[in-house]
């Protein structure tokens, strides 16, 4: 197990931003050996094994979700509709087969709405302008799997639904409701991601090449140039870097490959 950092046992649940991620990063390796169907099936392959690995370390080997954020993975809205031979039949594939390997759960409206009409909410997360209701309900889901008495981790690449978790973690209304709100964590993904690297189940150079992969994506945003939220993501990436820099660090004076 890691050394430093939270736990990596825990009770998963994915947001779609971590599908996509996946989806993109295979997408843009894969596609410079193949192309149409066999791309596609390649890349069933490669997220299959990548959320098998996850699973290795989730509560009873499932990664939690939605119905409504599954229902958001939309691989033709993604890079790999541009890539040659790509038709919609081929994306609704890949679609059903990566919600397969998701144990997905129905949230209630009612369940929603509760957790967004918190006393004291912060306005600009639960507003018109904040959250949606897909987000909210990861959130409900995770609370409702705390009842347990096992950390959940919601696996995110969103700053607003980060922040949001960081908010309800220590509400008294939240525990009333739910019992354990303070077991639920977020987590950036690839910092989830990173831990696992330090466990020695993703390489050095996997890690590397997804983390470089997310920080040109990111540089390749441009409507985030200048903005907050893409100060945030840099930061983010910075720190995912320093971490996987001292895991190597650790390995090296424990005698073992990177």
């Amino acid at each position: 197990m890691p050394a430093s950092g939270p736990s990596l046992l825990a009770t998963l649940v994915s947001d779609n931003s971590l599908l996509v991620m996946l989806c993109d990063y295979f997408c843009e390796r894969l596609s410079v050996r193949f192309s149409g169907a066999r791309l596609v099936e390649e890349i069933k392959v490669k997220i299959t094994d990548q959320l098998n690995i996850l699973k290795q370390f989730a509560q009873e080997g499932y990664i939690h979700c939605t119905d409504s954020v599954a229902a958001e993975f939309k691989p033709h809205a993604g890079r790999l509709f541009s890539k040659s031979g790509i038709t919609h039949s081929l994306c609704r594939t890949l679609e059903r087969h990566v919600c397969g390997l998701l144990n997905c759960a129905t949230i209630s409206p009612k369940d929603i709405n509760t957790l967004r009409s918190l006393p004291t909410a912060p306005r600009k997360l639960v507003g018109p302008d904040g959250l949606s209701d897909c987000d909210f309900s990861l959130v409900v889901l995770a609370l409702q799997l705390a009842v347990n008495g096992n950390p959940v981790y919601i696996l995110t690449n969103d700053e607003d639904l980060l922040s949001f978790v960081t908010w309800v973690r220590p509400r008294p209304e939240a525990r009333t409701l739910w019992g354990n709100p303070f077991l639920i964590e977020g987590l950036q993904s690839l910092h989830y991601l990173e831990l696992i690297h330090r466990d020695c189940r993703i390489t050095t150079d996997d890690m590397a090449d997804l983390l470089k992969f997310a920080t040109i994506e990111h540089y390749a945003r441009t409507e985030l140039a200048g903005t907050r939220k893409g100060t945030w993501i840099m930061q983010q990436l910075l720190e995912i870097q320093d971490a996987m820099l001292q895991s190597m660090n650790e390995k090296r004076a424990r005698g073992e490959a990177t």
